[in-house]
């Protein structure tokens, strides 16, 4: 009995004490940085799903404890940023959520730009509030901030452990998975501003990272995403080396040739800022390869992957000459011009260095008249399939993205040109209209005058819209009683399409 009188007073006390002294809950722990990348990235992982956890509970001290935990372990998260700036913004520390809204406007990304509108109108809402709740203080540790001026530990940490993994994977010549290492490694950049990735690929491993990447690109036959990756390198480290043991002599002639062509706009731009003639740059002295010496020029390796697949639309004009008889038995009085305009191309090709084979099929659609009785005259199709064996060279891109070509073929199987009679006894003024009523065909074997030009749509181009020009030489027909008549026949053929190369 005595214990239960006491139950009651007890109970009192506990109730006292605890409005007296009310229950501080603790700081969120957050480990400490370790040298596996990995786990690091595992931990900034779970401590990201903590904190939406926690905002969705609306325990926002919690959610910006863990968005803080995040960018200790990732310091240029934009995601963690931005979900750090709304948890201080629904918790009313006003001041801490404009100081991380404010720095994700630093940021050039894509993603950073689709967020900067909602973020420039919520500026101008919290521009004269006072912080609901006093923030607490962040007692520091050893990772630097993210926006001081240097490049935090963990993230040279990162770089250099992948610098490393990048050489093993380039000494095994898995170009592929060395590009995607390289370019996760730098993905983490993008919530940094510029000031804080210049900071971060100036360091040794960062310098290093760019120039494996510039590897890998080229022996992609990437060559305009690795020309800019040495360029950006030499920016900052004119004087850096293919981080290569047995550089390919064709690397190295790009490598030298990249620095030759940065070191003399370098020259002409200070030349022409003092408004002094510019000299010649003197050249960086480099390993000469193993072997047969490199070329001066670029490499011979394809602007572009090894194969190659065409489709367009074509229209062309053909040349007709006098005294050819036409589908419906008249005879051309005069020469003119033809026409076949709005037939499919589809084409096939392989890539060996810079030059191309390939194999083209189009369908020739062009319908005409067929006589079948005095009273009967009906429209017939003429349509052929005409096959060709094309080889093309590649010269060196205009503009970085413009990539021209020319070469030669052989073109089989019947043309067809569309033209305009004025009755059964003849062909007079061979005109150019949407709709013939009559066709001149050219049976043989044509040769194939190829000129045209690849515009990449991206900077490792493949896709790119191809326009092309072609003669068409009639050089063997069994219809013709001679070889100069031959000489004749020649038609020009425009085509406008898309290639895919892979």
């Amino acid at each position: 009995m005595n214990h239960l009188c006491r139950l009651p007073v007890l109970l009192c006390c506990f109730l006292l004490g605890t409005a007296a002294f009310p229950v501080r809950a603790e700081k969120l722990h957050c480990p400490n940085v370790t040298d596996n990348d990995e786990k690091n990235t595992e931990v900034a992982r779970k401590y990201f799903q903590m904190g939406g956890m926690y905002h969705d509970r609306q325990d926002y001290t919690k959610a910006a404890e863990s968005f803080e935990c995040v960018l200790k372990f990732i310091p240029y998260s934009l995601s963690a940023r931005y979900k750090l700036a709304q948890a201080h913004d629904a918790q009313g520390v006003y001041t801490r959520a404009r100081e991380s809204y404010e720095m994700i406007l630093l940021l050039d990304s894509a993603e950073a730009e689709t967020l900067k509108a909602g973020i420039r109108k919520r500026l101008a809402e919290l521009k004269d509030l006072k912080d609901r709740v006093q923030p607490v203080a962040v007692v520091p540790d050893e990772t630097p901030a993210p926006d001081e001026k240097t490049c935090p530990t963990v993230v040279q940490k990162g770089q250099q452990d992948a610098t490393v993994k990048v050489a093993a994977l380039l000494e095994a010549k898995d170009w592929v998975r060395a590009r995607t290492q390289v370019d996760e490694v730098l993905r983490k950049l993008d919530g940094a501003t510029p000031e804080q990735r210049r900071l971060c690929l100036s360091t040794e491993a960062g310098v290093t990272l760019r120039l494996q990447a510039g590897v890998a690109q080229f022996q992609l036959g990437n060559l305009h995403d690795a020309r800019e990756a040495f360029l950006a390198v030499f920016r900052t480290r004119p004087d850096a080396n293919l981080p290569v043991k047995e550089p390919d002599p064709k690397l190295v002639a790009f490598f030298q040739e990249t620095l030759r062509t940065f070191l003399e706009k370098l020259a002409a731009e200070k030349g022409l800022a003092a408004g002094k003639p510019t000299k010649k740059p003197v050249e960086k002295p480099v390993d000469k390869p193993v072997g047969k010496p490199a070329p001066p020029r670029g490499p011979s390796r394809p602007s572009g992957p090894r194969f190659f697949l065409g489709l367009s639309l074509g229209h062309e004009f053909g040349f007709i000459s006098q005294g050819v008889e036409t589908e419906l038995g008249a005879v051309t009085d005069d020469a003119g011009w033809g026409q076949n305009s709005g037939f499919p191309t589809l084409e096939l090709g392989w890539f060996f260095g810079r030059h191309r084979v390939s194999l083209l099929a189009r369908l020739d659609i062009t319908n005409y008249l067929e006589v079948v009785g005095p009273s009967d005259i009906r429209t017939r199709s003429g349509d052929s399939l005409n096959v060709a064996l094309r080889w093309a060279r590649f010269f060196d891109p205009v503009l970085s993205r413009i990539r021209p070509y020319a070469g030669a073929g052989l073109f089989g199987a019947p043309t067809r040109h569309a033209v305009a009679t004025a009755g059964r006894g003849g062909l007079t003024g061979v005109l150019l209209q949407a709709e013939m009523e009559d066709s001149v065909s050219t049976k043989g074997l044509h040769l194939d005058a190829i000129a045209g030009a690849q515009v990449c749509l991206h900077a490792g181009c493949h896709v790119a819209l191809q326009v092309e020009l072609n003669w068409l030489w009639n050089v063997w027909n069994p219809d013709s009683p001679g070889a100069s008549d031959n000489l004749n026949h020649f038609a020009f053929w425009l085509s406008f399409g898309l290639a895919v190369m892979f």
